[in-house]
């Protein structure tokens, strides 16, 4: 199986000033006095790649204290290089100098996107400081991060997938939150609609039976065609913006968003031929979609500029017109109060059914709205359904490979400690006593749920479904219910995956956790030696293990495993690079100042360096044989 392979560490300025190590594609042993450098030249391959060992409360890695002082006492200001070449042959440049970004060069010198290091897929490696092994067996989130890598290919898709319904459910709940805010505006202003069209009509039957004569009952009508007139063509310009924002979020150049996929070096690869004729397919239909984006632009400019020229034209007409009926009604006094008051309700009326016209454009839309979002949640629920049995997959073949006495789990959607310091910060601040409820809510009703019964206003749900008391729950839901935003962070709101690993221990299966050192060692070192096309790096694997278990679990794993990935270990066991057969072997040294590669070679040409370093000098290395008897 091809696989990813660090081929090359370079490092200027700094202890390890002047380093330049060619690794192999199998096993590479670093071997070395204590402070010849073997520890900093793990931490400054991490550095390099941006891969931090430890995480934060909400699972991000970031660089401990300690790791931060040891990159600058020993890079100081220097700079780590890193020839890194992928399972498919790509090659890359990765450069990092201390205090600075890492910089990511392609083979044709132009510089790579700096995401493509956490991608998973184009560069990856499992870097594990000295007792890091035993931490995966404590940290949740250590551990999936190993099971991730089982499948990265696969599940770099989902994720992918999962963040573009993610953003689309976020600029859904947006134009939610804003149609809801029009929707409260409108629902103010239309409620008096009623009273104003039965008082209308009330004038207009008084109006009806006053005897006003011919002259100024033409002119009052005339006037009230007037005012249908004016409110007629001001009802066009809101439905042209309604049509604007839609029209809106089109904009944009759709092939921008396919960078990653007609990457240079998938353009020049074996299939590149379909890759550019689509590039060249999506290219001319993306202008065209842009030219008819732009024409329906224009279109709509058209549009409003007729509207406006009418306005004006409308305006200019009835101005006089308007002048003269004013002069008409002042030669009415007994009937010019009931006229006027019947015009300007009329004119209210036309101004409140201009309202209530946009109101309905945005109850349907909202309508169309939540429809789409139903869709998105479906689809959100399926990814995320899809990556759990996809990790569950994985963990039932890991367990099948590691022969019996250790197996993985995942557990769906366990790790709720985001959701329970969501509701924490969230709650009725009135309420001291919490966690019990809170946690109570966090066990039995998903945040999906907890949406829902927030949509619903159903309080009585909640309480029967947590078992809660009925005052808390009121409160949590009115606290909730201050934003409409909350419902929707609940709606998209991801429980973890958890997985464990266990061992059999007489007729048990005892997870990891409850574990002792060497145990937790014993169980996920040989996790961590399956099969996987990143790289593996480990700071003294055999750390809290006996030489029994070396030499009859790690060692016949790290055989097996030579061929078919890169392993660079930091070693002061002599069982790992000899009987695991090492191809690369290097010897560091130091005066304290300065650390340097002092020889390096196969196995065979590095016997004496191994005798010395490892078994302690060949005088210790005969009299234990000697003791023995052999």
């Amino acid at each position: 199986m091809n696989h990813h392979k660090i081929r090359r560490l370079t490092v200027t300025g700094g202890f390890l000033d002047g380093l330049d190590i060619n690794f192999s594609d199998g096993l590479n042993c670093l071997i070395g006095g204590r402070g010849s450098g073997k520890t900093t030249i793990l931490e400054l391959i991490r550095f390099a790649m941006d891969r931090f060992p430890d995480d934060d409360s909400n699972g991000q890695r970031r660089p401990s204290k300690r790791f931060g002082e040891l990159i600058a006492a020993n890079l100081d200001r220097g700079t780590v290089g890193i020839e890194f070449e992928t399972q498919d042959g790509l090659v890359y440049k990765i450069e990092r100098t201390a205090g600075e970004a890492p910089v990511v060069i392609k083979s044709d010198g132009e510089r790579a996107n700096v995401s493509i290091l956490r991608s998973g897929i184009l560069i990856d490696a499992g870097i594990f400081s000295q007792n890091e092994v035993e931490e995966i067996a404590m940290r949740s989130s250590y551990l999936r991060e190993v099971i991730d890598r089982f499948c990265a290919r696969e599940l770099i898709q989902i994720q992918q997938d999962v963040a573009q319904v993610r953003a689309a459910l976020q600029r859904n709940a947006t134009e939610l939150i804003q149609i809801s805010l029009r929707a409260q505006q409108g629902e103010t202003a239309l409620r008096d609609l009623p009273d104003y069209q039965t008082k209308l009509a009330k004038l207009k039957e008084a109006v009806g039976s006053a005897n006003l004569g011919p002259a100024l009952e033409e002119a009052a009508r005339l006037k009230e065609l007037r005012t249908q007139e004016s409110g007629a063509l001001a009802r066009i310009q809101p439905a042209l913006d309604y049509v604007k924002e839609r029209l809106a979020p089109l904009q944009g150049d759709i092939i921008g968003d396919f960078k990653q996929v007609f990457a240079k070096e998938v353009l020049a690869g074996p299939h590149g031929k379909i890759f550019r004729e689509l590039q060249d397919l999506l290219r001319t239909e993306n202008t065209r979609f842009q030219e008819a984006i732009s024409g329906a632009e224009k279109t709509l400019a058209r549009m409003e500029e007729a509207a406006r020229s009418a306005r004006d034209e409308l305006a200019a007409s009835h101005t006089p017109k308007e002048a003269t009926y004013q002069e008409l009604l002042k030669k009415h006094q007994a009937h010019q109060q009931l006229l006027r008051e019947m015009h300007g309700l009329a004119g209210k009326v036309a101004e409140l059914q201009a309202i209530k016209e946009e109101d309905d454009r945005h109850v349907a839309r909202k309508q169309e709205v939540l429809d789409e979002r139903g869709r998105l949640l479906a689809k959100f629920s399926e990814l995320t359904e899809e990556r759990f049995r996809l990790r569950e997959r994985v963990a039932k073949d890991l367990t099948s490979r590691l022969g019996g006495r250790i197996q993985v789990r995942v557990e769906q959607d366990a790790d709720r400690d985001r959701y329970k310091a969501f509701l924490v910060d969230h709650r009725d601040p009135s309420f001291r006593q919490y966690n019990k409820p809170i946690d109570r809510i966090v066990q039995s009703v998903p945040p999906r749920a907890l949406a829902a019964f927030l949509a619903e206003r159903n309080l009585d749900g909640l309480v029967t479904r947590a078992d809660i008391d009925d005052g808390f729950a009121r409160g949590m839901v009115n606290a909730l219910l201050l934003s409409a935003q909350y419902q929707f962070e609940l709606e998209v709101m991801e429980l973890e995956d958890v997985p464990a690993i266990e061992l059999l221990i007489g007729n048990q299966w005892r997870p990891s956790h409850q574990l002792s050192t060497g145990q937790m060692c014993s169980v996920v070192l040989p996790l961590l030696l399956l099969e996987n096309v990143a790289p593996l790096l480990v700071d003294q694997p055999e750390d809290n293990l006996d030489n029994r278990f070396v030499a009859d679990v790690v060692v016949p794993q790290v055989k097996a495993m030579r061929s078919n990935r890169q392993m660079i270990f930091i070693t002061h066991n002599p069982n790992i690079p000899v009987l695991g057969m090492a191809e690369k072997v290097v010897a560091m040294n130091s005066d304290g100042s300065r650390g340097w590669v002092e020889r390096e070679g196969t196995v065979d040409e590095m016997k004496d360096q191994i005798v010395n370093l490892l078994e302690g000098g060949e005088t210790a290395f005969q009299t234990r044989k000697e003791r023995y008897g052999w």
